[in-house]
C-alpha cells in the first residue's frame, strides 16, 4: 500500500471516509430535491386548487416558471404579476385571465373565460 507512516494512514482512510460520506449524502439530497422541492406545490395544487401540476405533463416549463414565481416573489413583485395577468392582486379561482383574448382556447378545449360566465350564471 506504500504508507508506512500510521499517523498519515488515518488521515488518508479519514479522507476516504468523509468523501464516501459526503457522496452518499450528494446522492440522497439530490434523491430529496423533487420531493421537497415540489411536495408542498404539489399540496398547494390538489388539495387548495384542486387542479394537476404542469410539472407532471411540462417539467421543464414548470420549472422555468417556479424560477420566475420565485424571482418575481424575492423581488416583492408577484402582486403586480397576478394584478397584471387577473386584472386583481386576489383573484377568484376560476377569474378569467386578462392578458389571453376571450377566444383562445385553453387545455380542455373550453374558452378561458367560460368558467367565470357559468358562476355569473348561477
Amino acid at each position: 500500500m506504500g504508507r508506512p507512516n500510521a499517523e498519515a494512514r488515518r488521515w488518508l482512510v479519514a479522507a476516504v471516509v468523509l468523501a464516501v460520506l459526503l457522496g452518499a449524502c450528494a446522492v440522497l439530497f439530490l434523491l430529496a430535491t423533487p420531493v421537497v422541492g415540489y411536495g408542498p406545490a404539489w399540496i398547494g395544487h390538489f388539495f387548495i386548487e384542486g387542479n394537476r401540476p404542469a410539472t407532471f405533463g411540462h417539467p421543464l416549463w414548470s420549472l422555468r416558471a417556479d424560477f420566475k414565481m420565485l424571482s418575481l416573489a424575492l423581488r416583492g413583485r408577484m402582486a403586480d404579476e397576478v394584478t397584471r395577468i387577473y386584472g386583481s392582486p386576489h383573484p377568484a379561482p376560476d377569474a378569467p385571465r386578462v392578458d389571453i383574448p376571450a377566444d383562445v382556447p385553453v387545455r380542455d378545449g373550453r374558452s378561458h373565460t367560460d368558467g367565470a360566465a357559468q358562476a355569473q350564471m348561477s
